[in-house]
């Protein structure tokens, strides 16, 4: 049961491109998601995986690309066993990505919908802090 979404937004000083590639191009997603190695073949219906370590403990998130418009829009869903959740479609939230040009920067807007107040200060704590380090790395 939905209750609300998050919205995380950074305004990035990188182009459009270069914002994109840092969220699908699996060397630049290691360096600011922790580590995790992403694939997918980037294409509506198909698997998308994040791998890796956390603490000392292995993990595969999982997802579907649901649509995706280079270098503008990503919509995907996500789940993570790490949660404790059970893996059942109920359990996957979407996550949108938009990019929009802003002169010479790129405003990254990430919306994901939310079970819970609890659940959406989690969330928007931790895509918050992701999303400072893909900026550090779309801007170097």
């Amino acid at each position: 049961m939905t209750t609300s979404t998050i919205t995380v937004t950074r305004k990035i000083r990188a182009d459009r491109e270069r914002v994109w590639n840092a969220i699908t191009d699996p060397d630049l997603v290691s360096d600011w998601m922790m580590g995790a190695t992403v694939q997918s073949d980037w294409k509506p219906g198909s698997d998308i995986t994040w791998s890796g370590d956390y603490n000392g403990q292995q993990f595969e998130d999982r997802g579907e690309i649901i649509e995706i418009e280079r270098p503008k829009r990503l919509v995907h869903t996500h789940f993570s066993p790490m949660s404790g959740a059970e893996d059942t479609p109920d359990n996957y939230h979407r996550v949108e990505w938009t990019l929009d040009e802003r002169g010479k920067s790129t405003e990254l807007t990430l919306e994901m919908p939310v079970d819970s107040e609890e659940q959406g200060e989690e969330f928007e704590t931790n895509w918050g802090s992701m999303l400072d380090s893909l900026k550090t790395v779309a801007e170097r």
